[in-house]
């Protein structure tokens, strides 16, 4: 996974709609999170630090023992507990206990069990088929946090992939996005849910369209029997199923040539998130796309600037067709972009990156208000990635990303708000009282990893970065 971002302008930032995983370094949990409540000066006490192991060990094996105790309100307790301790070393050994109290006489039990899995993670492997059978309970809510369990475990879930396609049908908006966000993260051992998930693509809810669509392109490739399904979506009335769609697209490549039509007349959406993942997209398709070079010639004078990068990217990937038969037609274009690389993008050095800092959060804050929907998203969730430096940011999330009309940019802002730690827990408990379902389970889940930081070694975030798109459609690593 590369760490790179690509410059635009004074922001730092721009959001070109595809997802990736931001993976904090391995100790991140004990060496900066519990670090900054101490002295920056005091050296690493490793005799505390034992000791405060010894004390995880024994309370975990303590809440395990509690999860048999006769009363409701104390199983409850524990499971709750000890998915606040979430991906500390000890609590994956609570996973036996937990898978068994899935079975639970009582809802809110077998419920809150399903939500520590969820924190435990990867490591939470082994109650995978306990998992699929607790996306048959009674309960939505159970059936719901089996599912973000699933989702959160990843790659290894791939068992549960028959299960999560039966889920996709369930009559609950929460269980389907969950179900399909699942097969996201299980990515292309999930190709066997490609049909399911084009039939989620006509899903009623956004959401669930939404996580369908990101579900394909995770599959890459193998998705490629998705390819009329897109098209299609490319027309969805949401801004951010059609960025969706078209990402997929671009991941499918060559074998999504049947979409070059489709994606050039994209090239005039109203957002620029989509117009820019669409002329990526069409660089992805390769040579079968040249019929889009006069398309792609028109977008290098968009009004966007990710825009006119995005279009001089796919241009010069189809330069380099070694048939020639694009060259003539797009160098004159695309040779001032080439000899004069804008101060915003440095196409003279393709890998060339730079990281954002925290000059950037003024304009990451006024990035909130922006009429676009994905770049709402992607400003919440670009302060997000600065971690606590955006503390700055915490009134602006609140008052503005979390009060937004767009339940993916309230989304986005709670987990902005929980990555940026400690100083956000007042916001995150607000938007737990939120009217937005999506929103109170985001808020959950994050307020948990950030009152128990240990537990946040690895943490997962919807990031859109126009360097990883670059990375992802044109190989460049």
């Amino acid at each position: 996974m590369s760490w790179k971002t690509w410059t635009y302008g004074a922001t730092a930032f721009l959001a070109v709609g595809l997802t990736i995983e931001t993976v904090l370094p391995p100790g991140f949990a004990l060496s900066s999170c519990q670090r900054s409540l101490a002295d920056n000066s005091a050296p690493p006490n490793t005799t505390a630090s034992n000791k405060s192991n010894k004390a995880i060990s024994d309370a975990a094996s303590a809440l395990m023992v509690a999860l048999k105790d006769p009363s409701e309100s104390v199983r409850y307790s524990a499971a709750k507990a000890l998915g606040s301790i979430g991906q500390d070393g000890q609590a994956k050994d609570a996973v036996p206990v937990l898978t068994i109290a899935l079975k639970d006489p009582s809802e809110s039990v077998r419920a809150i069990a399903a939500l520590a899995l969820t924190s435990i993670g990867e490591d939470a492997k082994a109650a995978v088929p306990a998992l699929m059978t607790a996306l048959k309970d009674p309960s939505e809510l159970v059936r719901a946090n089996a599912a973000l369990a699933l989702s959160f475990i990843g790659k290894d879930a791939k068992a549960a992939v028959p299960a999560l396609m039966t889920v996709l049908k369930d009559p609950s908006e929460s269980v389907r996005a969950n179900a399909a966000e699942a097969l996201t993260s299980i990515g292309e051992d999930a190709k066997a849910a490609v049909p399911a998930l084009m039939v989620a693509l006509k899903d009623p809810s956004e959401s669930v369209r939404y996580t369908a669509a990101a579900a394909l392109t995770s599959i890459g490739k193998d998705a490629k029997a998705a390819v009329p399904a897109l098209m299609v979506a490319l027309k969805d009335p949401s801004e951010s199923v059609r960025a969706n769609a078209a990402k997929a697209l671009g991941l499918i490549g060559k074998d999504a040539k049947a979409a070059v039509p489709a994606l050039m007349t994209v090239l005039k959406d109203s957002s620029e998130s989509v117009r820019a993942i669409a002329a990526l997209a069409l660089g992805s398709i390769g040579k079968d796309a040249k019929a889009a070079v006069p398309a792609l010639t028109i977008a290098l004078k968009d009004p966007s600037g990710a825009v006119q990068s995005s279009a001089a990217l796919a241009l010069e990937s189809l330069l380099k067709d070694p048939s020639g038969a694009v060259q003539s037609s797009a160098a004159a274009a695309l040779e001032p972009f080439l000899k004069e690389p804008s101060e915003s993008v440095p196409f003279s050095d393709p890998t060339a990156s730079t990281s954002i800092g925290k000059d950037t959060i003024p304009a990451l804050m006024t990035a909130l208000k922006d009429p676009s929907e994905s770049v709402r998203s992607d400003a919440a969730l670009a302060l997000g990635s600065l971690g606590p430096d955006a503390k700055a940011a915490i009134p602006a999330l609140m008052t503005t990303a979390l009060k937004d009309p767009s339940e993916w940019v309230q989304s986005s802002a709670t987990t902005a708000l929980g990555s940026i730690g400690q100083a956000a827990i007042p916001a995150l408990m607000t938007a737990l009282k939120d009217p937005s379902e999506l929103v109170r389970s985001r808020a959950a889940v994050v307020l948990g990893r950030t009152i128990a930081p240990s537990s946040a070694s690895v943490f997962t975030i919807e990031a859109v970065h126009i360097a990883e798109a670059i990375e992802k459609l044109f190989g460049r690593e």
